[in-house]
């Protein structure tokens, strides 16, 4: 009899610990359930921020791209430009050399007449 009452006791004090532990067990479980949500929320979020970073970085990366393509067009447009101008440069160093020898002809020629127009009236 008693050492059923010792085992009752053992027993229910077994049960009580047991209940303690299956309680403390539960609570945990929620928080761990409450601490799961809350991360699986926050995941969704960066998750979110991380695909709308993406497609921002996909338009800067086209714009980028863009204006790469413009700067290619631009330099061959500034080369081109370079090229005339330097055969510009020479066309008016030609046309000076040009008018030099023109206007050289010009004053001999003028000369010329002078002296002819000197024996001419002598």
């Amino acid at each position: 009899c008693m050492n059923n009452e010792v085992t009752l006791e053992e027993l229910d004090k077994n049960l009580r610990a047991t209940i303690k532990m299956a309680t403390d067990n539960e609570q945990k479980l929620d928080e761990l359930s409450r601490k799961l949500g809350v991360q699986e929320a926050e995941l969704k979020k960066g998750t979110e921020r991380a695909e709308l970073a993406e497609n921002n970085l996909k338009g800067i990366e086209e714009e980028l791209e863009s204006v790469g393509d413009n700067m290619k067009k631009l330099e061959t447009s500034a080369e081109k430009a370079l090229e005339r101008e330097e055969k510009l440069v020479e066309k008016i160093l030609s046309l000076n050399n040009k008018f030099k020898a023109t206007e050289a002809r010009y004053e001999y020629g003028e000369m010329n007449i002078t002296k002819l127009n000197q024996r001419i009236d002598d």
